[in-house]
């Protein structure tokens, strides 16, 4: 079946509202492009990350409040003009250049290719580069400098996660198809999956079982160039430790794995997790206007891509198809994935 923007999925609305319904960009982007920074002014503007209970007024009125892409894991971002705004209790983007705080960059982190750098104060410097060791770079920075301001570690660490994520994501706006999914490689032969699922589904938990005997290469955003190469993004996972924050682990911590060979996209999975389904993992093939209709949700800035939708069915055609797979536990995938990375001939 075609890919057509004319396609319907089962009867629903066009593919082309799919696409056309989703943010074309991050709303209150804390990323100035590196083509921008130079040529535009610098403006009076203040942009902060706050928790959901406090997407009201921050300093003078905001000029627009809009919620962010799928993958933001729930703060919102709010761009607000005029006065300069009471410091805020999470995170803040600011110019490598110009600090709000009195910190000082204390991390480089890798993520998908670009280099975002962390600025906090010295007391959460330690808990930090702990949290991201698996993804620290001496690279030098494309985006602006995340600042971490919160004085509680565990709260820091919470907020830090979805901040970095987003300063990445906004950076590599329409070059890479940015997947909300985990992904996980052979050690050996580089042949990866990944996993696509909406927040809260079963992701991290698929990443931390399955980690163990495949290479850990994101539990966030997968994040797939044109011809199919998975960047990795080692981030610290987010694991419910029976508190109201999760805890932020380095990979390494959990005995994950790593490889250094190229990953390349080898399967594009919809995981749905039924703790109630009995049996074997089911498998099903997706025609192609399904598969687009499934995942186009959980995509990133895909609108801005040329194309978008060609690209995610260049990529579905490319692994010769998506799946969905319906499993109890995560442990019941890693059959699905042996046979899926299974080196061809």
């Amino acid at each position: 079946m075609g890919c057509g923007l004319t396609e319907r999925h089962k009867g629903n609305r066009p593919l082309a509202a799919i696409v056309s319904k989703m943010p074309r960009e991050r709303a209150g982007s804390g990323k100035l492009s590196q083509r921008l920074i130079g040529k535009r002014p610098r403006r009076d503007v203040s942009l902060v990350m706050c928790p959901h209970n406090e997407r009201q007024e921050v300093g003078s009125t905001p000029r627009s409040i809009r919620p962010p892409a799928p993958h933001a894991g729930g703060p919102f971002f709010i761009i607000t003009t005029g006065e300069p705004p009471r410091r805020p209790k999470v995170a803040l983007v600011s110019r490598i250049d110009e600090p709000v705080s009195n910190g000082d960059v204390v991390a480089h982190v890798g993520a998908f290719g670009v280099v975002v750098p962390i600025r906090t104060t010295s007391a959460l410097r330690g808990p930090v580069r702990e949290a991201w060791r698996d993804a620290l770079t001496d690279d030098e920075p494309h985006t602006d400098a995340v600042e971490v301001l919160d004085s509680d570690v565990e709260s820091a660490l919470h907020h830090l996660s979805p901040a970095v994520t987003t300063a990445a994501i906004d950076a590599r706006a329409g070059q890479l198809a940015m997947l909300h999914a985990a992904a996980l490689a052979d050690p050996v032969t580089g042949r990866t999956a990944v996993l696509v699922a909406a927040s809260g589904t079963g992701k991290t938990t698929a990443s931390v079982t399955l980690g163990k005997r495949f290479a850990y290469l994101t539990d966030e955003t997968s994040a797939i160039t044109p011809d199919g190469v998975v960047l990795p993004y080692r981030k610290p996972l987010s694991i419910i430790d029976g508190g109201h924050l999760k805890k932020q682990v380095a990979p390494s911590d959990l005995g994950l794995l790593t490889t250094d060979r190229e990953c390349r996209l080898a399967a594009l999975l919809v995981i749905e997790r039924d703790p109630q389904y009995e049996g074997d993992p089911v498998v099903e093939p997706l025609e192609t206007v399904d598969a687009i209709a499934a995942i186009a949700p959980q995509s990133s800035y895909l609108p801005s891509m040329d194309k978008p939708l060609h690209r995610l069915a260049e990529l579905i055609h490319l692994v010769g198809g998506a799946k969905r797979v319906r499993y109890a536990e995560s442990s019941d995938l890693e059959p699905v994935l042996t046979r899926l990375l299974a080196a061809t001939t």
